[in-house]
């Protein structure tokens, strides 16, 4: 570099283009942001640098010299450089910076994904999460208008595949992790039913698991006594009436993993196959979000954890053994 670049600064530059643009110092000085002197001192240094004056007043105006004329395209293509550079540093700046959106399922973002969530801010405190908890076709549309960066939720691949989205936008859907489904009652209430003290049952599902309404009626058809298998507004509704010995809840073993744990509730109906589901991860692609492929990554690394996080096996004693066989879809 030669001893004159050194010496030409970048507020010399911006001096130059404002008295070009404004034909006064006073008006360069205000869309600068400085003052008067200030300008005159950067033109001045300007002049030392370069050797020869690049300004001169001609009656009220200011107007550039012949040399001033020469340097001006190179500082406005200097200037011009150096913000497309800031942009570009705000932006990678803003993406290092900006919220990973993830919308989750009822059960998913109640239960289960809060210990997740932890161990994401363990392992990568940079990333920061926004969590939104929506319904499986809200999901769906929220991905499809990139409202979330990424959504998990229960058959969301079959969600994706049904629900209707904008034409060319792909999305793609990967397991997270297997868990199980279980009949739960009170102690009391489960003794009655085994033992046929019961002529009338009540089974609820949350609301959020509709879809599976049908197929457990099917289920329970071979029960020597009157079924009603209905919706609960949520989890929690279905695992409260259970708690009351007013019904038995169908519900993954994940949402009950407390009252499992302390015996408040326990398994029934064992000689009934029970479900198999599966949690999903999806998102569009190509993923927008650099974070995306990182967390998917971090998914899959804690598979065998989540794993641990959605089974109940650490209550001996206190959850029977099911029989695991999948009910017919």
């Amino acid at each position: 570099m030669t001893t004159t670049a050194r010496q030409i600064q970048f507020a010399h530059l911006r001096a130059l283009a404002a008295v070009a643009a404004t034909g006064s110092l006073t008006k360069a000085a205000a869309d600068l942001g400085y003052t008067e002197p200030a300008v005159h001192l950067q033109l001045a240094a300007l002049r030392r640098a370069v050797g020869g004056p690049v300004v001169i007043r001609v009656g009220g105006r200011m107007e550039l010299t012949e040399l001033g004329q020469l340097i001006l395209p190179y500082a406005e293509q200097a200037l011009d450089t150096v913000e497309q550079l800031a942009m570009e540093a705000d932006q990678a700046r803003a993406n290092d910076q900006r919220v990973l959106r993830i919308g989750l399922g009822r059960g998913t973002g109640i239960y289960l994904f809060p210990r997740i969530a932890a161990l994401v801010a363990e392992r990568h405190p940079d990333t920061k999460l926004e969590l939104t908890v929506l319904p499986g076709e809200e999901m769906v549309k929220a991905l499809d208008s990139n409202r979330i960066d990424i959504g998990i939720t229960t058959n969301l691949n079959q969600m994706l595949v049904r629900t209707g989205h904008s034409p060319g936008v792909e999305f793609t859907a990967v397991r997270c992790v297997r868990y199980e489904w279980a009949f739960l009652a009170s102690p009391d209430f489960a003794r009655a039913v085994d033992r046929g003290e019961v002529s009338s049952l009540l089974i609820l599902l949350p609301e959020w698991a509709g879809t599976r309404l049908d197929s457990v009626r099917a289920m329970v058809r071979p029960l020597e006594l009157e079924v009603q298998v209905e919706s609960a507004a949520h989890t929690e509704a279905a695992k409260s009436a259970a708690l009351a010995s007013q019904a038995v809840a169908l519900v993954p073993h994940y949402t009950a993993r407390h009252e499992l744990m302390s015996g408040e509730l326990v398994t029934c109906l064992d000689d009934l196959p029970l479900y198999e589901s599966y949690l999903y991860l999806g998102h569009r692609r190509p993923a927008r979000h650099p974070d995306i492929a990182n967390f998917v990554l971090f998914i899959r690394e804690i598979r065998g954890l989540m794993r641990q996080l959605v089974t109940v096996d650490q209550a001996p004693n206190l959850v029977r053994a099911a029989r695991l066989v999948p009910a017919a879809q």
